[in-house]
């Protein structure tokens, strides 16, 4: 994992992966050797990559069906392992691993989909709107974590970025108002594509995000001092783990079953299919995908246009929902 000179003969593969990435491939890695306990196979003293052979490949990958895994995590598994072993045997040939007697996981594998629900966006800004002007008026103790909730519902619903990227918002950099809108911009070490990405919150959001910064946050904090824009229950910054884990539970509570952030990113896709059929790549653009999936469906004009476009749709679509007055303070 140690950084490598530009010089030298091989670059470490560990030193390119993000901290989230890295804790996947651990527990990938991690997977991979308690099979290998489980069949007495694990010797301490034998050097990693050379644990890894074709005919445990092939057990490894049977037990995977057995326990009940569907093709993507199978894939995941041995493409953890794979990355795992690009770290631990830096230089060597480990691309077969995910080509066991030649033939992909992909070729190996039926084709899966998962079948999941999809939330439609004006529900979803309903549910964050309806938190934030109940916790508004209430006396309950929980009063400015359901504040919060509602206000970090209401951005995914509107803005849909990766939680990672979310997390890494700060009230001194990423975070500041121009004007009567507050406006979000994100270097490319905070993005996932690694490009700069930039948006504006809907101006719908501005009295609820000077309520958030001048009375809910300071009540969070309980006297702790940080810069995160998203404060836990107890003052610390709300982690990547922390915003997918209250979705996940609030979820069920509106809408009888359990869907984390990515799902709202599926909502914006289904509601730009739906009002947008003639623009087929305008949620990629918006929502920030690949350059290839952006170019490929979407190459009449650049991600910051498509981004104001959409932006204009779904303001205008979703805002019919604002119906309550501006938040007094």
């Amino acid at each position: 994992m140690t950084p490598s000179s530009p010089f030298d003969d091989v670059q470490h593969h560990g030193t390119s992966l993000r901290s989230d990435t890295i804790s996947k491939v651990k527990k990938d890695y991690g997977r991979w050797l308690a099979f290998l306990a489980s069949r007495a196979w694990l010797d301490p003293n034998e050097a990693p990559l050379s644990r890894v052979t074709v005919n445990r490949l092939r057990a490894y990958f049977r037990e995977l069906q057995r326990n009940g895994n569907m093709s993507g995590t199978i894939i995941g598994r041995f493409a953890g392992l794979v990355s795992a072993m690009k770290t631990l045997a830096p230089g060597e040939n480990v691309g077969w691993i995910q080509k066991i007697d030649g033939a992909t996981m992909y070729k190996r594998l039926p084709k899966q989909r998962r079948q999941f629900q999809v939330p439609r966006s004006e529900d979803l800004l309903d549910w964050g709107l309806t938190m934030m002007n109940e916790a508004h008026t209430s006396r309950n103790i929980t009063r400015p974590l359901a504040y919060r909730d509602g206000l970090l519902i209401a951005l995914l619903t509107m803005r849909a970025r990766r939680r990672r990227s979310l997390s890494l918002i700060t009230t001194t950099k990423e975070l500041f108002k121009v004007g009567n809108i507050y406006r979000v911009e994100l270097s490319p070490d905070q993005v996932k594509t690694d490009r700069y990405d930039a948006f504006d919150v809907p101006e719908m959001l501005t009295p609820y995000f000077d309520t958030y910064l001048d009375v809910i946050r300071p009540a969070l904090l309980k006297g702790a001092i940080h810069t995160s824009l998203w404060v836990g229950q107890s003052g610390a910054p709300l982690t990547v783990k922390g915003i997918s884990s209250r979705i996940e539970i609030l979820s069920p509570k509106r809408f009888g079953y359990a869907f984390g952030p990515h799902r709202f990113r599926h909502a914006i896709s289904t509601m730009a299919a739906e009002h947008a059929p003639t623009e087929p790549g305008l949620a990629a653009a918006a929502l920030d995908i690949s350059p290839q999936v952006v170019a490929e469906h979407y190459a009449k004009a650049s991600q910051r246009h498509a981004l104001r476009k959409y932006a204009e749709l779904i303001d205008r679509k979703l805002a019919k929902l604002a119906n309550s007055p501006p938040l007094s303070r």
